[in-house]
């Protein structure tokens, strides 16, 4: 018989713990060894009897190892500890939970004499989840996300998923419900993203005209032509726009910050910024860090 390997000062701390305990540690630190001495400790020194502690596992596999390894140690400490061993309760978390939904079937509306079938569930939910993708590969705010995933992909993730982990017999997902409450997210996410945009919009407005500097540079000159157009309004999107997928209305308020955003990354990259004089301004400038020695894209000259 393989010999229980000798406990360390914090392996032996967390055998002996009072409380809650979690124990963290990589693959072979002997994190099974010390669950199976936390057992026999709570049986032979606490006196508790075997089937008033619970063991869950993941996997069946699992429980097959714990099982060997807890009777293996209580067997070597004393072997009469093991007699009513067939009465442990070390199991996975699935058929724990299918026992507890058993002891109460009535409760929940359902036949206790249920079985488990994770793996025909989850091969007729992806069944129908790619055809129903296929079916309505028209639809807008799909044809968005085709242009970055695969329609496997989409089906999986948006449908396959949520579905097996999210929902149940008892508490089914209520899809327009769970609509309504996104597109709500998606208008107030919006509301504040769009307010932002254009405060840092007046803000960097400001802060460039302002900046002591030689704007006759390339990326001076196409910051002043952008920041001279006409700023336009912050537009007001409607459920109308969310359900068709719609984004025409955002548009032009998106292009005008991708473009802010996408020309200040090539000012910082290259060494078109070249300030003339020390800046008046603050260290935490957003065009020149405050410093005329300190150019977007250019080393100290000092």
């Amino acid at each position: 018989m393989k010999k229980i390997r000798e406990l360390d000062s914090a392996q032996k701390a967390a055998v002996t713990a009072d409380r809650n305990a979690v124990v963290s540690a990589g693959a072979g630190s002997g994190k099974t060894s010390v669950l199976a001495e936390r057992f026999a400790h709570l049986v032979l020194d606490k006196k508790y009897k075997v089937d008033e502690i619970l063991t869950l596992t993941f996997t069946k596999k699992a429980t097959v190892e714990m099982y060997s390894r807890i009777y293996a140690t209580l067997k070597e400490k004393d072997a009469d500890s093991v007699n009513e061993f067939y009465k442990a309760k070390i199991q996975t978390l699935d058929s724990y939970s299918a026992s507890v939904v058993r002891t109460g079937a009535h409760l929940y509306g359902i036949q206790p004499d249920f079985t488990e079938d994770d793996e025909p569930v989850t091969d007729a939910v992806s069944a129908m989840a790619l055809p129903f993708i296929l079916k309505n590969r028209d639809n807008k705010a799909l044809q968005l996300l085709i242009q970055t995933k695969q329609y496997a992909d989409i089906a999986q993730e948006l449908f396959v998923t949520p579905i097996l982990s999210y929902s149940s017999i008892a508490n089914p997902i209520d899809f327009r419900a769970e609509m309504e409450r996104q597109r709500h997210e998606v208008l107030r996410a919006w509301e504040e993203a769009a307010n932002n945009a254009t405060s840092l919009y007046a803000e960097l407005k400001g802060t460039f005209n302002d900046c002591e500097a030689n704007k006759a540079t390339k990326f001076g000159t196409k910051m002043t032509e952008l920041l001279a157009q006409d700023f336009p309004e912050t537009p007001v999107v409607s459920d109308a726009e969310i359900e068709s997928g719609d984004a025409d209305v955002v548009e032009p308020f998106v292009t005008l910050f991708s473009t802010i955003a996408f020309l200040s990354q090539l000012g910082v990259k290259g060494e078109a910024w070249q300030p003339t004089e020390r800046c008046h301004l603050p260290a935490d400038c957003v065009i020149c860090g405050g410093s005329a020695h300190f150019g977007l894209g250019n080393k100290s000259t000092d």
